[in-house]
């Protein structure tokens, strides 16, 4: 079964990293040289005249609506098998598969051509299409109907698959529960199956039936998944306490997981050594690259509503192609996104330090204790070893409802979910964090 623990590791785009495995040895990268050309005659286009055959359509998320950015689309010569636990993927891997290959637009859009055309072609050929964001894999099957012309798919034939099935797979996702946030409901929204993913029970209202204390205290599991989602509001930073602990966490990225980290729950990204020089927490400015006490950013005023500006201009296109889809209004002409249910006693980033492994998706003006209001980062990620990723978000969803989630239908997470309202519009910040949730699961791009 697919499994998303969110620190994720997958791969897409023009290059790779490398990493050791999980265990401590080393691991073996999947090397390519680069896309490998396509030869013999079902590579040729024998159309006349420069035409050429083209594939066109809209990459969606499993929810059939969603517009997804930056996936690649190709004509497989060989589908490869995704591997069972994170490693380092390379997008060249990918790329050195493919006849022909496309990335899709902010507004999931994309053309792909020449697909390889024989001479005189009839009408009703089949063929293989794979549409890729990371682990996130749909292998269909398309019928060129206009050969040496236009070809439109249809939307349910490259929207990401809703769970794994086949040659269809969604990363292995692990969720582990808080009281004020709730990723999951995200994911549920996105399209994904609910039991796509493993609830993990990070507090005391839950009850879920695995925990995360055993999860990280055990490395071999935690390479079961791709992704690590930490809600804010779980009761176990206690854990942070144990250098085994904080070792496995770092040991997890270094090979290709990737965590995805909320608001208090920030220690889990802090505390750890080798992570704490890519974010500098609040309140004030520091220059040590050890990390800062237990608690010590959570310092924000609650109640904030904040315009945040966004600082991606890729981000910010594809908010802009979700307004336009969805004809509900998500971001400002000037590229602002109202942001808002900050938590009393929130973690406040002070800056993120210039690298080229960082980089700072959202900022705004806020305040709180001790500290004078002023503009600070908001959300944030960094690559780490060339393999793994890690996002902290000082935001979060709304938080979660108490009657209108979506009532138990069976499955491992039945009853579990129930806070979640699946029908409930996203609204314009938790598609931000929509965004960075495929951002998170998609392969590293080495310079």
């Amino acid at each position: 079964m697919a499994v998303l623990l969110l620190a994720v590791s997958w791969a897409c785009g023009p290059n790779g990293g490398k990493g050791d495995s999980i265990d401590g040895g080393r691991a073996e990268p999947r090397i390519d040289s680069g896309p490998t050309p396509c030869r013999g005659a079902e590579c040729q286009n024998f159309c006349p005249d420069g035409k050429k055959t083209t594939l066109s359509g809209t990459v969606t998320a499993p929810n059939g609506i969603d517009p997804v950015a930056g996936a690649i689309v190709l004509v497989p010569s060989e589908i490869d098998e995704i591997p069972s636990t994170v490693s380092c993927d390379l997008c060249a891997h990918i790329s050195g598969r493919a006849k022909v290959q496309a990335t899709t637009r902010p507004d999931g859009s994309f053309s792909l051509s020449p697909i390889p055309t024989q001479a005189d072609q009839l009408p009703g050929k089949s063929i293989q299409l794979v549409v890729q964001k990371g682990r996130f894999r749909r292998v269909s099957t398309v019928t060129i109907d206009n050969p040496c012309g236009e070809n439109v798919v249809e939307e349910g034939l490259v929207s990401l698959p809703k769970k794994s099935e086949g040659q269809n797979h969604v990363p292995k996702i692990a969720i582990a529960t808080g009281r004020y946030d709730a990723m999951e409901c995200v994911l549920l929204r996105m399209g994904l199956d609910q039991d796509a993913f493993t609830i993990f029970e990070g507090d005391d209202y839950s009850n879920a039936p695995h925990f995360l204390d055993a999860l990280l205290r055990d490395p071999s599991q935690m390479a079961e998944y791709d992704v690590l989602f930490l809600n804010c509001g779980n009761d176990y930073e206690g854990l942070l306490a144990d250098q085994a602990i904080r070792n496995n966490l770092a040991s997890y990225v270094e090979k290709g997981g990737r965590l995805y980290v909320t608001d208090q729950a920030y220690d889990f990204v802090e505390q750890v050594e080798v992570f704490s020089r890519f974010i500098d927490f609040g309140p004030t400015k520091t220059t040590a690259t050890t990390p800062e006490l237990k608690d010590a950013a959570q310092v924000g005023a609650g109640g904030l509503v904040v315009q945040a500006s966004i600082l991606d201009s890729e981000l910010a296109s594809w908010l802009s192609a979700i307004e336009k889809r969805t004809g509900k209004e998500v971001i400002g002409n000037d590229n602002r996104v109202k942001v808002e249910h900050f938590v009393e006693g929130w973690a406040v980033p002070y800056a993120v330090p210039p690298g080229p492994d960082s980089h700072a998706w959202v900022e705004g003006e806020v305040s709180g204790e001790a500290m004078p209001t002023s503009v600070r980062p908001l959300t944030m990620t960094f690559d780490y070893k060339q393999c793994g990723r890690v996002l902290f978000s000082s935001y979060h969803t709304t938080g979660k409802g108490t009657t209108t989630g979506i009532p138990p239908v069976g499955g491992k997470n039945s009853g579990y979910l129930t806070h979640c309202a699946i029908d409930q519009t996203l609204t314009p910040q938790e598609r931000i964090l929509e965004y960075l949730i495929l951002h998170v699961a998609d392969c590293l791009t080495i310079e």
